[in-house]
């Protein structure tokens, strides 16, 4: 089940395939059309019956960008929390703390990234069994960004379809880094709880392994908005939700 709350959660940069995306500031071109706060609005929807949420968010506050995340699988007892930061200007990670709660357990993973590496714990608690720590240490990658950016931004890359980016992601659940590609499509239409989005582009992230533990996405974007996440091979699709009056 860890590997629900990593798909639904966001470098050495390569790029290729592309124009105005294979320039090497694409990062500083993103940071300055991010908006200064914002949240994706998501249903969970497995196995064609809703089973749930996400909700997503960021702020910036002076040479940060705050991150927020709220998940909830109903059929499997999941809840999950993250706090995070990452720097407002290329995306480096800076700290994380995530709550997940599965049945009577709690896990509680902090980390703190430093140039070069990132460092923290893991602990464990099931009651009435006792509690289990274990250290994290991880070498981060020139360039790396935390996983949960690419959720983040995805709305914001200036790719057409056929167009790439290439870089590095750093997963906290799986205290793993990975190499991903970003490709765009043409994403057609799609039906949401919001309403139907006629023209959309579909961003396909591929690049990590199954031993990464990391499921893999497909994300359609519009108007600035994420729409839809598919989750690669489990028949789980979050799609935006209304916003409340």
């Amino acid at each position: 089940m860890r590997h629900f709350i990593q798909a639904v959660l966001t470098t050495a940069l390569v790029c290729g395939g592309g124009t105005a995306a294979a320039q090497d500031d694409w990062r500083a071109e993103v940071a300055a059309r991010l908006p200064d706060s914002g949240a994706l609005n998501l249903r969970l929807i497995n196995a064609g019956e809703e089973d749930g949420f996400m909700r997503l968010g960021w702020r910036r506050n002076g040479d940060r960008i705050e991150l927020f995340d709220r998940t909830m699988m109903v059929s499997s007892d999941v809840y999950e929390s993250m706090t995070a930061a990452m720097t407002s200007d290329d995306f480096a990670p800076l700290d994380t703390l995530i709550l997940w709660h599965q049945d009577t357990a709690i896990l509680t993973v902090e980390t703190l990234a430093e140039p070069g590496r990132a460092t923290g714990t893991r602990t464990v608690l099931r009651p009435m069994q006792g509690v289990e720590h274990a250290p994290l240490d991880v070498e981060l990658p020139d360039g790396v960004m935390p996983r949960a950016a690419t959720f983040v931004f995805a709305p914001f890359l200036d790719l057409e379809p056929g167009e790439s980016l290439t870089y590095d992601w750093y997963a906290v659940l799986s205290n793993s880094v990975a190499t991903v590609t970003v490709t765009a499509f043409d994403g057609g239409p799609v039906d949401t709880p919001a309403g139907r989005y006629e023209e959309t582009l579909r961003l396909e992230v591929r690049g990590a392994t199954p031993e990464d533990q990391i499921p893999l996405n497909d994300i359609y974007v519009t108007g600035g908005e994420v729409v839809r996440i598919d989750v690669v091979g489990q028949g789980m699709t979050f799609l935006r939700r209304a916003e409340p009056e």
